[in-house]
């Protein structure tokens, strides 16, 4: 091959190169990684939806006016362990509330009568969860009376439960009301008000009135029903408690309330 031929060749080999290059790629390229995975038809599974936060609370201070007897009554201080949901904007939980004994009361305004007087819940307890204009949320910083803001809600509870008396004296003779004496049907008890949602917070102050329905049961040697309902039963009954934050989460049994 003359050095004419071996150029021409050379010209042809320099000009071919780019042409490979487009067809297939750089002899320098990497090699191509594995073939990426195919979309899946399957939608992620769906994010856990929060189950609320547990709260518990001490129910402290309860006195409770009976407006047909004109005589107050100081319950036992006792607990409410509830779930706060923001997102179904709801308050639920248990209510625990001991008996109180050797309640005092006047019947007929001047005879002198005792009795243990027991709040019981009639099943789950529940409300709602308020905002106000300019709130971030049914679970915000909002003032409390001593000038600072805390965590909180705005809770419309409605307490259900039965008041139910026993071991009971006029004018210090037993009076037998049987096993069973209680109202009914359940008593409404509706509370309004902020209640913290961080231990720090300060306790609330509540106050609102409720009827006390009819009695029944009230059958120890004679039916009492309608004795007990006539001193007791009515509206016009107020009650005044303090709502205080146990804790906030999981909480440690506590004896000293």
């Amino acid at each position: 091959m003359g050095p004419k031929t071996r150029r021409v060749v050379r010209a042809v080999a320099i000009a071919t190169v780019p042409v490979f290059s487009v067809l297939f790629g750089s002899a320098a390229a990497a090699p191509a990684g594995p073939p990426s995975a195919a979309p899946s038809s399957e939608a992620p599974p769906p994010a856990v939806a929060a189950a609320g936060i547990p709260a518990s609370y001490y129910v402290r201070d309860t006195v409770s006016h009976i407006a047909k007897l004109q005589s107050d009554l100081a319950l036992t201080d006792g607990t409410f362990d509830a779930n706060v949901d923001a997102a179904t904007a709801s308050l639920s939980g248990t209510l625990s509330l001991p008996p109180t004994p050797d309640a005092y009361f006047v019947a007929f305004r001047f005879m002198p009568a005792t009795s243990t007087v027991e709040l019981v819940p009639d099943g789950p307890q529940g409300g709602l969860l308020l905002k106000n204009p300019g709130d971030a949320g049914e679970v915000a910083q909002r003032p409390f009376p001593d000038g600072n803001s805390y965590l909180s809600v705005i809770a419309d509870l409605t307490l259900r439960v039965d008041i139910r008396l026993s071991e009971a004296t006029v004018d210090g003779r037993v009076l037998d009301l049987g096993e069973d004496c209680r109202t009914a049907a359940p008593v409404e008890i509706r509370l309004k008000g902020v209640i913290g949602l961080q231990p720090t917070a300060p306790p609330t102050k509540m106050t609102t009135t409720f009827a006390i329905p009819p009695f029944s049961g009230c059958r120890g040697h004679e039916n009492l029903d309608r004795l007990i309902t006539g001193l007791v039963s009515g509206p016009g009954n107020t009650l005044n408690t303090t709502i205080a934050v146990r804790c906030v989460g999981t909480c440690e049994a506590d004896a000293a309330r």
